[in-house]
């Protein structure tokens, strides 16, 4: 019983999803910081070619599922090319999300304590996947679409 309801609950979930193309969005300069404590600006984040941000909240069942989902794909994304940002969670969660996703282990792991970088690129919702060029946001998926409808998202930017 609890298994249904736990099922129907992620179901509805992953109907509550928004995709939207946002107009191209340099990273802001807000504060993050890694699991050892050194800080370093969101806009500093860049990487080569297209990438993803995923924005989650501490403690959100939803982004739990989200994280849950990109841990479980079958064909793992590349790791440089994933950078996950966890809102007010400190160093010791972070590495706990971190360790229970060992999929995702490689990929950079950030803490955003204050919720500064959603509020910065105007997200209103959570979880949140942006698809990055170099340091410019160029789309966002709010919330969580059908999965399969998700991962031909992640296939069509991470190019495989």
């Amino acid at each position: 019983m609890l298994r249904n309801l736990i099922r129907s609950l992620f179901l509805l979930i992953l109907t509550a999803a928004a995709a939207e193309a946002i107009s191209p969005t340099p990273l802001p300069t807000a504060a993050l910081v890694a699991e050892d404590g050194t800080s370093v600006l969101a806009s500093q984040l860049g990487r080569e070619g297209q990438w993803f941000l995923v924005l989650i909240r501490s403690g959100s069942g939803a982004g739990e599922a989200l994280l849950d989902f990109l841990s479980g794909l079958e064909q793992p994304l590349s790791a440089d090319k994933l950078v996950i940002v966890v809102s007010d969670a400190d160093t010791k969660t972070l590495s706990s999300m971190r360790a229970r996703r060992a999929p995702l282990a490689s990929a950079s792991w950030r803490s955003d304590p204050g919720g500064r970088l959603a509020d910065a690129l105007g997200l209103k919702a959570s979880p949140a996947l942006l698809g990055v060029q170099g340091g410019t946001a160029t789309w966002s998926v709010t919330g969580l679409p059908d999965s399969s409808q998700l991962e031909r998202m992640l296939r069509g930017w991470a190019g495989n």
